[in-house]
């Protein structure tokens, strides 16, 4: 109990004091006050979540949430009246395994996580993008339909043939 009569968690260590011979003098406590530590939780669970959440090499939406997003998009098209349709952009970069092959894993990996830079920079608010697989990515684009995901495919894949990816001193062109 606090001296202003609140309570508070606490933890408590409690240590022997032994001197050589094995004699007991008394005891040293530790008392720790652990009410800071709930917003500490919060935010290492949301970061754990956050983790959970996404691709280890490239940082955008994995596969699982990439499933949760579109599923939750389906579910509100599917019960709200006025519901506005969604696109599902899918890009698969050509003769990676090639580039792979020829520059190495830890340059196929830069060219990845460039890609997905690339493509985070190209989306707007609310719109996804994750990691499929491998070298596969994909876009969600909520409230967004035919016409308007055709033109950001477009758009997107122009800038990619057109944007030469760094592979230290040398650069490679990825459609």
């Amino acid at each position: 109990q606090h001296v202003n009569d609140g309570y508070f968690d606490v933890e408590v260590q409690t240590i022997p004091l032994v001197d050589a011979g094995g004699r007991l003098h008394g005891f040293a406590e530790i008392i720790r006050d652990l009410s800071g530590r709930l917003d500490k939780d919060k935010a290492a669970d949301r970061e754990i979540r956050l983790m959970a959440s996404r691709d280890a090499l490239t940082h955008v939406a994995n596969r699982g949430e990439l499933k949760s997003k579109i599923e939750l998009l389906v579910k509100q098209y599917h019960e709200t009246e006025f519901a506005k349709p969604f696109s599902v952009i899918f890009l698969d970069v050509d003769h990676f395994k090639r580039a792979n092959d020829t520059y190495g894993h830890a340059a196929g990996d830069e060219v990845l996580v460039s890609i997905a830079r690339l493509l985070q920079h190209e989306t707007y608010s609310g719109e996804l993008v994750a990691r499929y697989g491998g070298e596969e990515f994909l876009m969600v684009l909520p409230g967004c339909e035919k016409t308007c995901s055709h033109l950001q495919a477009e758009r997107v894949r122009e800038i990619l043939s057109n944007e030469p990816m760094s592979l230290g001193d040398t650069s490679l062109k990825v459609t």
